[in-house]
């Protein structure tokens, strides 16, 4: 009984009031054993519906085309991750062209405002550059941060930019040194959203309606 009383309680909240389905697919799989619920406003979740960057889901049966309703898009791009040589923090200008794109897109949909959408980076120095670049186009309402920015916060649309096109060569190297446990994880906090459960669950969960991945497809 002692025991009890004094042992921690834990909550559990599977009731998500944010997303649509679909985008807490992925993430009650892999972190909550498939018991996420959608409970948000419809109106609100399928906003993005028939966005004309979404590709058209095609009828099993017939073979014809449905709507453009699917709230998740990856959108490849072959780009070269790099740092400038007093930051050891990356960016990627290529992605950078696409998360401008993108929001481009978004605000001219009439579905969305700036101010509607978040652009997560998983760097700062991509954080900075793309806060530049959205702000040469008159979009300097996106609000642009990196996943721990974005903490507890919801928008309705959410952009991630990944940032790496390959693994960074001074984890390549720590990696074959096979070097003790611990340093190896601090190795991985190299690796942006790939190096870290935590950060990938909180970057895909912000979007209410959409969530669009912006990263290499290899």
């Amino acid at each position: 009984p002692g025991d009890l009383q004094s042992a921690p309680l834990v909550f559990f909240l599977y009731k998500n009031y944010r997303s649509h389905k679909d985008i807490l697919h992925v993430p009650s799989n892999m972190f909550y054993d498939g018991l996420l619920e959608e409970c948000g406003d419809p109106t609100l979740l399928n906003v993005m519906k028939g966005w004309e960057m979404l590709p058209c889901s095609t009828n099993k049966n017939n073979n014809t085309a449905k709507s453009k309703h699917f709230p998740l898009l990856f959108i490849g791009v072959n780009g070269r991750h790099e740092h400038e040589r007093e930051s050891p923090s990356y960016f990627n200008k290529d992605e950078i062209v696409e998360v401008v794109r993108v929001c481009k897109s978004l605000i001219a949909s009439n579905k969305v405002s700036a101010k509607d959408i978040g652009v997560i980076a998983a760097y700062r120095h991509q954080v900075l550059k793309l806060r530049i670049a959205l702000r040469l186009e008159q979009m300097s309402n996106v609000n642009v941060g990196s996943v721990e920015d974005f903490q507890g916060q919801e928008v309705k649309v959410v952009v991630i930019s990944t940032v790496l096109s390959s693994l960074p060569h001074a984890y390549v190297r720590r990696t074959m040194k096979q070097q003790q446990h611990q340093q190896q994880q601090i190795a991985l906090t190299s690796l942006g959203l790939m190096g870290s459960r935590r950060r990938f669950n909180v970057a895909v969960t912000r979007g209410m309606s959409l969530c669009v991945v912006v990263g290499q497809p290899d």
